[in-house]
């Protein structure tokens, strides 16, 4: 029982701490503006079709991660944008008719192109929060970190309880989604780990007794 209860102990440490870190994240990502760029191409191929798609680099504070888009993707964002910000002075570049769409000279200025329209979008605070712009960047859930060092933290997290990852990712939708609920889930937490360390105290003494 003493071992469980140290676990248990363990598991609400963790999960308390990793709600911690992940909110913070969270806090720094809507409160600074992301630096973006697209340094690279490349061509994919899926059954007859070929494209090409561009890698966005976004970093906010000390994470950074890549979002792999192709250039429909940004013309969908572009025609969003534009209904939504008519004032707005934003350029795309082009759809290109005729001629080679895979001519490197071409990607290299289509590339240039796309990247001033990013930059346009994020150097503005309007347009930067908007929740469209948010999830191309995948601001609020990074999934490709550009530090290979983050496969490995994450290759460790799945080797973790199940129990401490539920209440991980428990915990972190409560904190997308309403600050009262989290605060008031926390003080549950608190309250959890405060009596499964009381638990193993009085444990520990008995033990120490016999």
């Amino acid at each position: 029982m003493f071992g469980i209860l140290s676990f248990k102990g363990q598991v609400l440490h963790s999960a308390y701490s990793s709600y911690l870190s992940t909110r913070q994240e969270i806090m720094e990502s809507k409160m600074k503006v992301p630096n973006v760029s697209i340094p690279s191409s490349n061509e994919h191929r899926e059954k007859r079709k070929r494209y090409t798609v561009y890698k966005v680099m976004v970093s906010v504070g000390r994470k950074e991660w890549f979002v792999l888009r192709r250039y429909a993707e940004f013309d969908k964002l572009y025609n969003t944008l534009k209904k939504q910000f008519p004032n707005m002075n934003l350029k795309l570049p082009a759809k290109r008719i005729f001629g080679d769409n895979f001519d490197p000279d071409f990607i290299r200025q289509r590339r240039a192109g796309l990247n001033e329209f990013i930059q346009r979008i994020v150097t503005d605070s309007q347009l930067c929060k908007f929740p469209d712009v948010r999830e191309f960047l995948q601001m609020d859930n990074p999934r490709h970190f550009s530090d290979p060092s983050e496969d490995d933290e994450e290759k460790g997290d799945l080797q973790s309880s199940e129990v401490a990852l539920l209440l991980y990712a428990f915990i972190t939708e409560i904190c997308l989604n309403s600050d009262e609920l989290a605060t008031e889930k926390l003080s549950d937490i608190n309250a959890e780990v405060a009596e499964a360390t009381a638990a193993e105290c009085v444990l520990e003494s008995s033990f120490q007794e016999v």
